[in-house]
C-alpha cells in the first residue's frame, strides 16, 4: 500500500466517515468559491494570478477529500468508465 494511502486511510480511521464527509462538503464549497472569484478577476492582473493559485490549492484539497470517500464508500472507476463514455458519444456526435 502507498504512503499516500495509508495517510488517506488514517485521516478517516482518526477523523471518522461522518466529520471527513463534512470536510469534504467543505473543500468542494471552498473550490466552487473560488472559481467564482476566477471569473469576477481580469486576464493579466495580479489578481487572477492568485485566483488561479487558489484554485489549484482547494483543487488538490477536493482532490483529497474525494480519495478519502473512495476509501469510505468504494472505487469510483467503474461509474466513471461509464461517464467518460457518455462524454466521448457526445463529443463524437457534435463533429
Amino acid at each position: 500500500m502507498s504512503d499516500r494511502l495509508t495517510l488517506l486511510k488514517t485521516a478517516v480511521e482518526k477523523y471518522g466517515q461522518e466529520a471527513q464527509m463534512k470536510m469534504a462538503v467543505e473543500e468542494m464549497s471552498e473550490l466552487t468559491k473560488a472559481i467564482c472569484k476566477f471569473w469576477r478577476t481580469e486576464e493579466g492582473t495580479t489578481e487572477r494570478d492568485q485566483a488561479v493559485e487558489n484554485i489549484i490549492e482547494e483543487a488538490a484539497d477536493v482532490q483529497i477529500m474525494l480519495d478519502q470517500l473512495r476509501i469510505m464508500f468504494g472505487s469510483t472507476k467503474d461509474a466513471e468508465m461509464v461517464k467518460l463514455s457518455r462524454l466521448r458519444k457526445r463529443l463524437t456526435r457534435r463533429k
